[in-house]
């Protein structure tokens, strides 16, 4: 928010702190920044303070027609959607995004639609097939996209199952007592992934 300095004729810049939150669990941060010190009331009169705002997706509803403006906007309405709908097993919402990206046209953005569904199946107890299925009934060309998921997921396994298999070596240098220094240059680890294998 820009503001105009009367005295010195020039613009002054607000900064306004927004939190956008869509967690699990219900947001109990005070929303003022001083009461989020444990100190003496005197002192927290020396505490810069300020009020943020706060985006909760819980309490959003997405389909309240204030929100048609935002719609036209389809990225971010789409990751808006997915964040409230996250770890909630909601396939409810996710047959209304895709039929939103058929109304939308993002089919057309492979790129951004393969990234939105790495993330549904990330954060959704769906597996490929139902996935698969889900888009096919909403009318978007399920196919070749799921084919490249597919494909990208079978990829991330096996650069997971990879690096497990680098921790494990780790793991026995360790045992070994073979120096931090020498895992390091022998698994390119890292010294915290390192000191976290250790605890």
């Amino acid at each position: 928010i820009w503001e105009q300095d009367i005295n010195q004729n020039k613009p002054l810049r607000i900064i306004i702190p927004i939190v956008f939150y869509h967690g699990k669990e219900k947001w109990k941060v005070p929303r003022s920044f001083a009461e989020q010190f444990d100190v003496d009331e005197e002192i927290k009169g020396f505490l810069l303070d300020f009020t943020y705002i706060l985006f909760d997706t819980d309490s959003w509803d997405f389909r309240d027609e204030s929100n048609r403006e935002l719609k036209e906007n389809v990225l971010l309405f789409t990751a808006m959607v997915l964040m409230k709908a996250a770890f909630k097993n909601d396939t409810g919402t996710i047959r209304e995004i895709f039929n939103f990206w058929q109304e939308k046209g993002l089919i057309e953005k492979k790129e951004m639609v393969l990234f939105f569904l790495g993330y549904i199946y990330h954060t959704q107890k769906i597996d490929r097939g139902q996935l698969k299925k889900m888009l096919i009934e909403s009318k978007l060309d399920g196919g070749d996209i799921m084919q490249t998921l597919a494909q990208e997921l079978k990829n991330e396994g096996k650069k997971e199952g990879k690096k497990e298999r680098t921790r494990e070596i780790a793991r026995q240098m360790l045992l070994d007592n073979f120096p931090i220094e020498k895992v390091i240059k022998y698994t390119g680890l890292t010294e915290k992934e390192i000191k976290t294998l250790m605890n």
